[in-house]
């Protein structure tokens, strides 16, 4: 009230502790909040204590965090890259956890992705070499684009893992199936990771990857594995009964991000997704799931924090 001429947003629904829902705010009174933060002035909303309300509007305003426009409002300096292919498909370059923000809940029918590892090695230190060096066979002539974000260690790689499978359970419609790729490294991991951000975990899918590296006097670790879980109870689509082992080779000559997916393996994956559905991928990579997507009729969101 009182403020005529300022722009007012709506920003996402955030769950702090207690879920609350943050009313409209001018965005040009966030520097002005942050300034007073120190003087503990009271929250704009009732139901967050002003440390929590100055701490949130000012992590929105710093990251420049996606905010979606009211109807009639002027364009907005703090927005995010977007890329719309067709009408089928949507790609945010950014931060995962930045976008996932903003994304509305229950808008999606599936979450099919393919995060960072973190992983590739027995120690720490072999785990943050360069994501070239983990996952290439040695005398690999082909080059990819960086790969950002794989070199957390365990601890952190857990926080963060539930902080965005947190975010994607919002987003995500109830029933909705969600289908997380890892390692026999991080299987563990993200099987805690999923249930602690409130997926019920389902079972584990096997990826079998005839051109996995060979191991001397070893077991050749010639598989991935695809994490499957609901939001809730599952809504099932098809009558068909899908196998629990893929076995799809990887086409070297195809990738275009180190750690690219077979399309045909994504494909298969889609069979568990409502015809016409929405696919959330907040590593979208070199765009596999989206590919995948538009070959078998579904609409696909993703985010890349690489460019």
């Amino acid at each position: 009230t009182g403020l005529e001429g300022h722009v007012f947003v709506k920003v996402a629904t955030v769950e702090l502790g207690d879920a609350f829902d943050l009313n409209f705010l001018d965005v040009k009174l966030v520097a002005f909040l942050d300034a007073q933060y120190k003087h503990r002035t009271t929250a704009p909303h009732s139901n967050m204590t002003a440390m929590q309300s100055f701490r949130l509007f000012s992590s929105y305003a710093r990251s420049k965090r996606a905010i979606t426009e009211i109807p009639g409002a002027q364009h907005l300096e703090h927005q995010m890259n977007c890329l719309k292919i067709g009408k089928d498909t949507v790609i945010y370059q950014g931060e995962a956890l930045s976008v996932l923000h903003s994304l509305p809940a229950d808008s999606v029918d599936a979450v099919i992705t393919d995060p960072p590892y973190s992983t590739g090695g027995m120690t720490l230190a072999s785990k943050q070499q360069d994501p070239c060096k983990k996952y290439q066979n040695s005398g690999t002539k082909k080059t990819y684009p960086a790969m950002l974000g794989d070199t957390r260690d365990q601890r952190s790689y857990t926080f963060w893992a539930t902080w965005w499978l947190s975010e994607c359970w919002r987003i995500a419609r109830e029933g909705s199936p969600l289908l997380v790729f890892t390692d026999w490294r991080q299987l563990p991991t993200l099987t805690d990771a999923i249930q602690a951000a409130g997926w019920l975990w389902r079972g584990v899918v096997v990826w079998q990857k005839p051109s996995a590296r060979p191991a001397i006097g070893e077991f050749r670790r010639e598989a991935e594995f695809v994490i499957y879980g609901s939001k809730g109870k599952p809504s099932l689509h098809s009558r068909r009964c899908f196998p629990g082992v893929f076995k799809c080779p990887v086409n070297a000559a195809a990738k275009v991000h180190i750690t690219g997916k077979p399309v045909a393996l994504l494909q298969e994956l889609m069979g568990v997704v409502v015809d016409g559905g929405t696919v959330l991928d907040p590593f979208l990579g070199g765009g596999t799931t989206a590919h995948a997507a538009l070959l078998t009729g579904r609409k696909c969101i993703g985010v890349e924090l690489s460019p």
